[in-house]
This record gives structure tokens, sequence and C-alpha cells, in this order.
């Protein structure tokens, strides 16, 4: 499967569920020079599901917080203030309760941020626990208009 393939999975997979194709929507408005990384990637195209989205991405606590205030019923709090490392939940529509509570992990999507200096994005990835969990497709690919180019991508892209 090459990296084309990969994005048109990914694609479809945002697009067929509201609430990832909300949560996606409005993170290429807020931050439209950020990256979906890791994990999330390498499960859809293991046809694996997957509700932990990983973003790394510039932004001030008010942007970050007119973001989460603009979904409905996201929790939100810091993972590591230093690192400037936060994470969003959100409980899922479809979403089946006992008493209240969560049932399983599929019942809630998180979405973890992560700030990079834009410089600085491959130190961002470099930094990261698993050689799978080092790649990036930039968040404007999953814009409703983006169209993907024609062209075949290199094994050799570089990010910007």
């Amino acid at each position: 499967m090459d990296r084309k393939d990969i994005i048109l999975k990914l694609k479809k997979r945002i697009l067929k569920e509201p609430m990832l194709k909300e949560i996606f929507n409005k993170i290429v408005s807020y931050f439209p020079d950020s990256y979906l990384v890791g994990g999330f990637i390498r499960d859809i195209a293991l046809d694996i599901d997957s509700r932990n989205l990983d973003i790394v991405a510039q932004f001030s606590p008010e942007k970050i917080a007119k973001f989460v205030s603009s979904i409905k019923g996201a929790k939100f709090f810091p993972l590591d203030i230093k690192r400037k490392i936060f994470r969003m939940i959100i409980k899922n529509d479809s979403e089946k309760k006992d008493n209240g509570k969560i049932k399983n992990d599929s019942d809630i999507t998180t979405v973890d941020f992560s700030f990079y200096d834009i410089i600085k994005i491959k130190d961002e990835l470099t930094g990261r626990d698993f050689t799978i969990n080092a790649i990036a497709v930039p968040i404007v690919i999953f814009s409703e208009t983006y169209e993907l180019p024609t062209k075949i991508i290199k094994k050799d892209y570089e990010l910007p």
C-alpha cells in the first residue's frame, strides 16, 4: 500500500463518520498547518478501528480553548503542560451507557494535541516512540475541498 492509498483510506474513514468529519473539519479550520500523526494512520492502514487521534499543531491557549468549545460535549485537560500536550475527549453520539458510565473505549474519541514549532516538525516526529508513530499527514488533506495531486508521491518525500 502506498501513501496515496493510505491517505485515501484515511479520508474515506473520516468522511464516513459524522463525529470524525466534524472534528477534522474544525481542526482544518482552526489549525490548517497541523499534522495528523502516529497510530491512527497505522490503524486505518491496517483496517483497525481507531478512535485515538494525535495532532501536532501550533496553538495558543486561547485558540485551543475556542476550538474545544466549538465541539459539543468535548472535555479538555493537560497531559503535560511543560511539553504542551493536551487531550480532548468526546463522547460519541452512538454510545450506549450503563448507569451513565462509558461502556468501552469505542464510546469515546480522544484527540491529543502536541505543540510544535513549524520549523521543527521533523524533530517532533523523530522524538516519537516507534517508527510507525513518526508518520505525519498534513491536516489540510482532510478538508472536504482538498483534492490529492495526481502525481505519485515518492518514497523519499520530505515534509515541508
